[in-house]
């Protein structure tokens, strides 16, 4: 049995900063996009058989 113990969805812009998002992608040393749709994160783990969705609706939101 594979499950995915941390697995996140958000939506961008909006629930994550600009400055988190360029954070991101220094983190990982190339581009990245942190924009995911619920379609996209079920294709992400359509080969698991279980995965935990945290949803941080507060912790990074973009400041207004």
């Amino acid at each position: 049995m594979i499950v995915d113990c941390h697995t996140h969805l958000w939506e961008y812009p909006g629930e994550i900063s600009d400055q988190l998002a360029a954070e991101m992608a220094l983190a990982r040393n190339e581009p990245f996009d942190p924009t995911i749709t619920p379609e996209m994160h079920t294709q992400a783990v359509a080969d698991v058989d279980r995965a935990l969705l945290r949803q941080s609706r507060r912790e990074h939101r973009a400041r207004q």
